[in-house]
């Protein structure tokens, strides 16, 4: 799952091919060796996600991939936020990504390893809440404030709350689900 604007090229205004579309598990470092490599063979965006709008709301996408993916000690699955998930106001939660460590465009700086906080770049990555020592997808990230500031205390950032789309996941999703 992530969202559907990391699908959207907005200058040919078309969808991403699936055959260009991979993952990296496992690995807190980019350099690792021991990564797992995730292909995919489709994904759908949520039918009613626009992406001509700036501000589009249902900002989801769900991947299949080519094989199941490895499970083991470094790669886990996750469950997701149901729809009695109530307000995570002031809750700890962590927002993991590999985006940009400086604010420099012509020369975007990709970290070594992951980072616990929104950088550009880190559309589509986790906002993870735990519940008794389970970890639980309740947001995706849709958008990170650069002109705030991004990864900075009073940077902006938006995510699309999981627990929104429970239905549109179990309806979609092929296999298990483990919904918390």
């Amino acid at each position: 799952m992530t969202a559907s604007l990391d699908f959207f090229h907005p200058r040919r205004g078309e969808y991403l091919p699936e055959e260009l579309l991979y993952a990296i598990a496992g690995v807190a470092n980019r350099f690792s060796g021991q990564r797992v490599n995730i292909e995919f063979v489709y994904y759908e965006v949520h039918p009613e996600y626009d992406a001509t709008e700036y501000d589009a709301l249902n900002d989801l996408a769900i991947l299949e991939t080519r094989r199941p993916i490895k499970f083991n000690d470094r790669v886990k699955p996750i469950c997701i936020a149901n729809e009695n998930m109530g307000s995570l106001l002031l809750s700890r939660v962590a927002a993991v990504g590999w985006g940009q460590t400086n604010r420099n465009m012509s020369d975007p700086q990709l970290p070594d390893t992951v980072q616990f906080v929104n950088q550009k770049g880190d559309s589509g990555g986790p906002l993870v809440y735990n519940i008794r020592g389970t970890p639980v997808l309740v947001g995706i990230t849709k958008s990170v404030s650069v002109d705030l500031g991004c990864g900075h205390l009073l940077g902006l950032s938006v995510f699309t709350r999981i627990s929104s789309y429970t239905k549109y996941i179990n309806d979609t999703a092929e296999g298990d689900v483990c919904f918390v």
